[in-house]
């Protein structure tokens, strides 16, 4: 007996078993059911026993086919196992990711994770994109980038995975709210010359949307598209910047106050979107579980 076994034999072996049919199995490969025959007649010749009894009406294992369909299934799937392993360490030793983010989701979550990520694959080539919330929907979409970090959730192809809640808040200056109050009311926000976020982003949706319903005029001193911008003009008294948690210094500079809004209570989630039924590459996996360990560390502070 021949201990060395090929394994499109076995492939061929578990087919038919799976199948109990020569003639399903032979279609499903493509090949002519004498060629499927000869394979197996090949494995018998090797492991010395007879493997199915067949009939005109059914195929069936026998005693022997049993015993080794139960081995080959087992060892087949280990050898896929190993295969799939060897080929994700090489993915994570010369791999490429790309990713798109939000600039406040960018700036708040990204860079400590991409430093993890280093660390750990310095092999592996890295692009982040820095978009607006729509255009980071659409390049995910388009398959230009592995995933996204947004605030979410974005369109009904994508998936999102919520990673933190952040609230909204307003920097100003102690002249404009002189009292000890950590929280404001919307209302009470909208006196107050704002400095807003510009109509592309997705904060300036929610905030716009929260003032529609409670019949809040909002109406902008100056708006910006980027984050910094506005906290520097609330430095200088301009005005009260209305931006998400993360965007804001953990500690505000001196002359400055950090307020909650409230009445409503603003909120929005952070989260990691991906094109729906798409499986993210091994390299690409590695980084969203960083993003997702990073966040949880930014949440629980």
């Amino acid at each position: 007996m021949n201990a060395d076994i090929n394994f499109n034999l076995l492939r061929t072996f578990l087919l038919i078993a799976e199948k109990r049919s020569f003639r399903a199995a032979s279609e499903q490969v493509h090949r002519s059911q004498s060629a499927i025959s000869a394979q197996v007649k090949l494995l018998e010749a090797q492991v010395g026993a007879e493997l199915f009894h067949r009939t005109t009406r059914s195929v069936q294992l026998t005693a022997a086919g049993k015993q080794l369909f139960e081995a080959a299934r087992r060892g087949l799937r280990e050898v896929e196992s190993g295969v799939r392993e060897v080929r994700e360490t090489q993915a994570l030793q010369a791999g490429h990711v790309a990713v798109a983010a939000t600039p406040i989701a960018a700036a708040a979550v990204l860079p400590l994770a991409l430093a993890r990520f280093e660390s750990l694959h310095p092999g592996v080539r890295m692009s982040v994109c820095e978009r607006q919330s729509a255009e980071v929907h659409a390049q995910v979409l388009q398959g230009e980038v592995d995933f996204g970090v947004v605030p979410g959730p974005e369109g009904a192809e994508c998936d999102f995975e919520p990673l933190l809640t952040e609230e909204i808040c307003a920097l100003m200056s102690t002249r404009l709210c002189p009292d000890a109050e950590d929280r404001i009311a919307l209302k009470d926000l909208a006196r107050l010359p704002l400095l807003l976020l510009s109509n592309a982003t997705s904060l300036r949706t929610l905030l716009d949307q929260a003032a529609l319903r409670g019949r809040i005029p909002l109406t902008p001193k100056y708006e910006c598209i980027q984050a910094h911008t506005l906290i520097a003009m609330a430095g200088a008294g301009l005005g009260a910047a209305i931006l998400p948690r993360l965007a804001l210094p953990a500690r505000p500079p001196r002359g400055l106050r950090i307020c909650r809004i409230s009445s409503p209570l603003l909120t929005r989630q952070l989260g990691l979107l991906t094109l729906r039924g798409r499986r993210l590459s091994p390299t690409a996996d590695k980084l969203a579980t960083l993003v997702r360990e990073t966040a949880a560390r930014i949440g629980a502070r």
